[in-house]
């Protein structure tokens, strides 16, 4: 047996790290992925967000309307100021819900309108809405009626056919409906007289228990025909009475406030508080002696921007400081009464 010439040449430890090259599946076939394929969907008519972003059509509305009115779907910048208006005038608070469903043209904003007036040189500012839906009459029955959720305008604003006006256009957007139907609050004195005027006719007895946080808590269920239309007396005049600016039509129609610096997250906002019986509670004066509209003087703090530290001056550095450090100091003070010290 003969021994090897020569060594075998020795492997390099270089070789046991050398990458392997990975290995992957074969891709499916071209047919496997056709079969695999949703199928496309059906072409009738556009996609859901098309459809909800596409503006509603309104019934025309009477050509003796103000020229400065105007009576309209509701969007979601009116949402602010018509929240505002019916915590003003309202005594029931309506949840966000209430709000989002009046500008959703699948839930009852197409039976909902706001009211606008532009004053000369100004932008239309929002001074009322009506909230309605289309619900069965009964249950068990097939009769639908226009159920109005929410009606109210500033009282500036109003003896000119206003909210007439937009209950006719609703109704007429309603389609094939019996009646228009509401609930009253039995001391609403004034929305009585309003309904009982454009032939709503009451039940015989009122719906006790209806409203959980006022008191009395009855209410009267108004109705009239929704083929009958509204009397012409009550409908928009050929010429108008003028009306002067609203400070508080101004004030309901200002932008959300901005959260201050270091303020942290904006708290959640909470329902107000349920008001109590008052003969004041619904505007109940003539619009030319209005109580419910804010005087210009207590209103024009609010129609212009803020100034840099809140006063009349601007603030310097010195003064904030001055002025914090005696709140503080003024804060630690206490009654020495609250101590038992004479």
């Amino acid at each position: 047996m003969s021994l090897p010439t020569s060594k075998p040449a020795q492997t390099s430890i270089r070789s046991f790290f050398q990458s392997k090259p990975p290995s992957y599946a074969p891709p499916p076939s071209q047919s496997k992925q056709s079969a695999q394929a949703p199928p496309p969907p059906p072409s009738n008519g556009p996609p859901p967000a098309a459809a909800e972003s596409r503006p509603i059509d309104i019934a025309p509305l009477p050509a003796n309307l103000p020229r400065e009115a105007s009576i309209r779907p509701i969007t979601t910048a009116d949402i602010n100021p018509l929240r505002r208006i019916n915590a003003l005038l309202l005594p029931v608070a309506y949840p966000d819900d209430f709000y989002r469903g009046s500008t959703d043209p699948a839930a009852w904003g197409t039976t909902s309108r706001v009211i606008t007036w532009a004053h000369s040189g100004e932008e239309p500012k929002v001074i009322g809405g009506v909230v309605a839906r289309v619900e069965p009459m009964h249950a068990g029955t097939t009769d639908k009626t226009v159920y109005i959720r929410s009606l109210c305008i500033l009282s500036p604003y109003r003896s000119l056919g206003l909210v007439g006006a937009a209950v006719d256009n609703i109704v007429a957007a309603a389609g094939d409906v019996k009646t228009v139907s509401a609930h009253v609050w039995t001391e609403n004195e004034e929305g009585l007289r309003w309904y009982d005027a454009r032939g709503f006719k009451r039940d015989a007895q009122p719906v006790n228990g209806y409203y959980r946080k006022l008191r009395p808590d009855t209410a009267w269920l108004v109705q009239r025909d929704a083929s009958e239309p509204s009397p012409k007396s009550h409908t928009a005049s050929a010429e108008p009475r003028p009306v002067e600016a609203s400070p508080t039509a101004a004030v309901v129609n200002l932008p959300p406030m901005l959260p201050v610096a270091g303020a942290g997250p904006p708290k959640a906002t909470s329902r107000p508080p349920a008001r109590a019986a008052s003969g004041q509670s619904y505007q109940n004066q003539r619009p030319e002696t209005e109580w419910n509209d804010l005087p210009a003087d207590m209103a024009s703090g609010l129609l212009v921007p803020p100034k840099k530290g809140g006063g009349s001056e601007p603030a310097s550095g010195a003064t904030s400081r001055s002025s914090s450090a005696a709140r503080k100091k003024r804060d630690r003070s206490y009654p020495a009464a609250a101590f038992g010290a004479s």
